[in-house]
């Protein structure tokens, strides 16, 4: 059979295991589950009793509601939330008198723009950037000079070109460093700005008295003070709103988050780390050149130090009071910065002290922000409905405006008290694993039988496919589904792998063992692309360029790790969706002006992800935040993440470790369902009766080196394997007759 035939074969088996149904129901599982349904598969959930596909699929827990299967983040309502702040902007503005207030909210606009940036920069993508002050600078001097000659408008829009221009620059040069170096390098390129601009006399110099800075003037109409140019400033401020906001409601917000809190797991998903954090601070820093267009213009003068190391630490401190985890945060943090030290006037001078003061005392008792003070009422407000038996509508708007999830499921309210679960016991031998329903012996819960562990019953459809023999893989001309010759993986002097080679076929399960630090997990990750390694690696038969993992993993290899690898920040369905999305509709362009089709791109990934989490019994849990997960419920979350996209080569590094009884008998029926499906596996593991039960060939490292490669009862009876285990049996030597003096005789070991 030639290799695109086999490949073909095995795509559609593949989607049948991830689904949870046979074949030919593959694409009605998938209808149902874009449609906001779980999949059938889904209903029965290891540990959550009373969870019904029927309750799933009507707006329960996990369900898509209202959403159509769209995560949490579609379902709430930003923009209307931006509307209703521009719209309170606006009427704080006309019943403000006089110019004092009139400068406040001028202010507060346009901090509250660059503190969005901020906001891209550091709180999406994690990048610590000190150069936000900077950026204003270059925006603010790149207007007035444009502005004299073409206008105000052409002067806010070449501030923002220019500013993303050097920045785009910048980030390409120190996006792969080190998150301190990051911030030493951006403080200091904030540091030269100020001063290249206080000695560069052709802009003024440090007086800037060379600059004719005129007030803003837009289409005939001259905006000769704060009051008059308050609308333009609130314009700006909602134009940055709605940019955020849709950003938020977009895949490149999920792909961010990844980027911020598991740059391993947005590699192994296919998103490209560097390029995220260049477009994240291109895009941030081109918010604050449009800030500093408006500072300047507004206060018709422009000097170094405005753009001084203090300014760069109050957008620090506005995002840090305001809150990082929420694009409201920006808003309330440049509300504080601005207002408070001009409240405290009253204390002459001890201001600074008591302003500094108040800042210690809100960093150490909300250290998550003072948005996270209104996250933490909504949940109070959420628990105390639920303890009422309803939810209501204080709490809905308390979702809304905190960006909290949309009455996500509780896993306590979900389980039984009885089946509760900690890291190492998420089920019990007595959970069910297959659908909820009537017990019998349709729907036994006997953790030895592997028809209960992988996946409900079908009422029609082929039998399941048997795995294949040894003896039919060995004659069939199949080329490996991979195949790695003469690996090698040197960490300075120590050579971890030495000239390895493994080699694995469709459908076939090959166990990689060996002692502690025999290089099993280092090979691994040489095969991903995750350390340099030496060698030649091909899947499916083509060469593979495995410096790189997007192109190992767009090859069709997928990776599991010894400890789950979840993106804390997402919910279980972001997680998964982040392995299937569409990259072409990922990016900030995608986000602002591909709407339609980017939304009907997620919905469809949505169903995937739907459909792959309740594959794994995670269905109820979908909208459920992945920090709040027990550990046997992020392993399965991240197998969800990895078969969800199909791959033809899955790589486990301990999979059943942390997991119980039951939860290893589940786990060795998804390896039996995959293995049937033409999937190949490499599973590393410590837990040898479960290798022993599923594998088709052992594969033994000791010291980097392959000692033995065959079937498990061929390798453990291998004298060189059980050297690798046990070590070089001494010599016993036979007691003799006892000699004089020396008391008893006895055995040396």
């Amino acid at each position: 059979m030639s290799e695109p035939t086999t490949a073909s074969a095995a795509a559609s088996p593949a989607t049948a295991a991830v689904s949870g149904a046979a074949a030919p129901d593959a694409a009605t599982t998938a209808e149902a589950a874009a449609s906001g349904g779980a999949a059938s598969g889904g209903a029965g959930f290891t540990g959550v009793a009373g969870t019904t596909a029927e309750a799933i699929a009507s707006g329960g827990a996990g369900s898509a509601g209202a959403g159509g299967g769209l995560p949490v983040p579609y379902r709430q309502h930003q923009l209307a939330i931006v509307a209703a702040v521009i719209a309170a902007t606006t009427l704080a503005g006309a019943l403000t008198r006089g110019q004092y207030g009139y400068g406040l909210l001028g202010a507060w606009c346009v901090l509250a723009v660059s503190t969005l940036g901020f906001y891209l920069v550091f709180g999406l993508s994690g990048q610590f950037a000190f150069s936000q002050a900077a950026f204003m600078a270059i925006g603010g001097y790149t207007s007035v000079a444009v502005a004299i000659h073409a206008g105000f408008l052409a002067g806010l829009g070449a501030a923002v070109v220019v500013s993303a221009l050097v920045a785009a620059a910048l980030a390409l040069l120190i996006s792969r460093t080190e998150k301190f170096a990051y911030a030493i390098a951006t403080l200091a390129i904030g540091y030269l700005v100020t001063v290249v601009f206080r000695q560069w006399s052709a802009v003024g110099g440090q007086g800037g008295e060379r600059l004719n800075i005129a007030r803003p003037k837009v289409f005939g109409h001259t905006f000769a003070t704060d009051g008059q140019l308050l609308p333009l400033l609130v314009a700006a401020l909602a134009i940055a709103l709605v940019i955020v906001a849709l950003v938020e409601r977009s895949p490149l917000r999920r792909e961010a988050i990844a980027v911020r809190d598991n740059p391993v797991v947005a590699t192994m998903s296919g998103v490209s780390v560097a390029r995220r954090r260049v477009l994240l601070f291109t895009a941030g820093s081109a918010f604050a050149g449009a800030a500093g267009a408006l500072l300047a213009h507004r206060s018709a003068a422009i000097f170094p130090e405005t753009f001084s190391l203090q300014l760069a630490i109050n957008l620090f401190l506005a995002l840090l009071f305001g809150g990082m985890g929420s694009m409201w945060g920006p808003l309330v943090g440049a509300l504080f910065v601005v207002q408070v030290p001009e409240r405290l006037r009253f204390v002459g001078r001890y201001q600074d002290l008591v302003y500094g003061a108040l800042l210690v005392v809100i960093i150490i008792a909300v250290p998550d922000g003072l948005i996270g003070v209104a996250g933490r009422l909504t949940e109070a407000a959420r628990a105390h409905a639920r303890r009422r038996g309803r939810g209501g509508a204080t709490t809905r708007a308390l979702d809304v405006a905190t960006g909290g999830p949309a009455d996500p499921p509780d896993p306590a309210d979900s389980m039984d008290p009885a089946d509760s679960v900690g890291p190492a016991d998420s089920v019990g031998p007595a959970d069910s694993v297959g659908p909820v329903g009537p017990a019998g012996p349709a729907n036994s819960t006997d953790p030895a039988d592997p028809a209960d562990l992988t996946g409900p019953a079908q009422p029609s459809g082929p039998p399941p496919v048997p795995a294949p023999t040894a003896a039919a893989r060995d004659q069939a001309p199949v080329a490996a589904a991979l195949a790695a010759r003469d690996v090698d993986v040197r960490f300075g002097g120590v050579r971890a792998v030495a000239g390895a080679g493994l080699e694995v076929r469709p459908g076939e399960i090959v166990g990689l063992v060996g002692p502690n630090g025999s290089g099993k997990s280092t090979l691994l990750n040489a095969l991903t692309g995750l350390v340099p390694a030496a060698g030649g690696l091909s899947v499916g038969g083509e060469p593979v360029a495995w410096r790189s993992p997007d192109r190992v993993r767009a090859a069709g290899v997928g990776r599991t790790f010894q400890t789950p690898q979840v993106v804390d920040g997402l919910t279980c369905v972001e997680n998964v969706m982040l392995a299937v999305a569409d990259r072409r509709l990922c990016g900030l362009g995608s986000a602002l002006t591909r709407r339609l089709a980017m939304l009907r791109a997620e919905r469809a990934r949505a169903g995937q992800a739907r459909a792959a989490l309740a594959r794994v019994g995670l269905a109820a849990l979908a909208d459920t935040p992945a920090d709040q997960l027990a550990y046997g419920w992020r392993r399965r979350l991240e197998l969800a993440r990895v078969l969800v996209a199909e791959p033809r080569v899955v790589l486990l590094d301990e999979p059943a470790a942390g997991l119980n009884e039951a939860e290893t008998a589940w786990l060795a029926g998804l390896l039996r369902e995959l293995r049937a499906a033409g999937v190949a596996l490499v599973v590393v593991e410590h837990k040898l009766a479960l290798l022993g039960e599923v594998c088709d060939r052992l594969v033994v490292l000791r010291l980097g080196e392959v000692v033995a490669d065959g079937d498990p009862a061929t390798v453990w009876a291998d004298d060189r394997v059980v050297e690798a285990y046990l070590g070089r049996a001494a010599p016993v030597r036979r007691a003799g007759p006892a000699t004089p003096g020396t008391g008893s005789a006895h055995a040396a070991s």
